[in-house]
């Protein structure tokens, strides 16, 4: 059974909270940067500085990549840290330009349902995150279209007036 803290107490964190199948591992913190409550999910939060090897993984279920600095500024070993946010690990991959050597893990499956669930809306426009093979671990985002009129999204037969009757 592993000890596992999830780094994150914002929407990703509430959605992989909920959706994840821990299995036999059992979820025992969750973390943020600076402490802003005692709960989440039933489970005490602790600070970053509180964070130490006792725990098993590191989910990082959030975007900012600063969480991910101060994980790795307070000791935790890189084996330990798991992504399970498309947003963080590519800007994880940006930043390394390249020159990764992978010592993290990546959720891609939790991550892509994670960014379909809450989709990525920029604007006004639509965008959908494109995945390539496994061999090439780069995301990017390419628009779709931007309606003029966003009743258009919706089908026929729900805009039509015969449809209340």
């Amino acid at each position: 059974m592993k000890r596992i803290a999830i780094f994150g107490t914002g929407k990703p964190a509430e959605y992989y909270a909920a959706h994840h199948d821990f299995g036999q591992d059992q979820v025992e913190a969750f973390v943020e940067i600076k402490k802003s409550r005692e709960t989440f999910h039933g489970k005490p939060v602790i600070s970053v500085a509180e964070l130490d090897n006792r725990y098993d993984e590191i989910h990082m279920a959030n975007s900012y990549l600063e969480t991910l600095d101060a994980v790795l500024a307070h000791g935790i070993p890189a084996e330990k840290i798991i992504f399970c946010n498309a947003v963080l690990f590519q800007q994880y991959l940006d930043r390394a330009e390249g020159e990764v050597s992978f010592p993290f893990r990546y959720n891609r499956r939790e991550a892509e349902e994670y960014e379909k669930y809450v989709g990525i809306r920029v604007g006004r426009g639509f965008y959908i995150l494109t995945v390539p093979p496994p061999h090439q671990p780069s995301f990017r985002l390419r628009r779709i279209f931007r309606p003029k009129n966003p009743k258009s999204l919706i089908p026929k037969r729900v805009c039509s007036r015969n449809a209340s009757r």
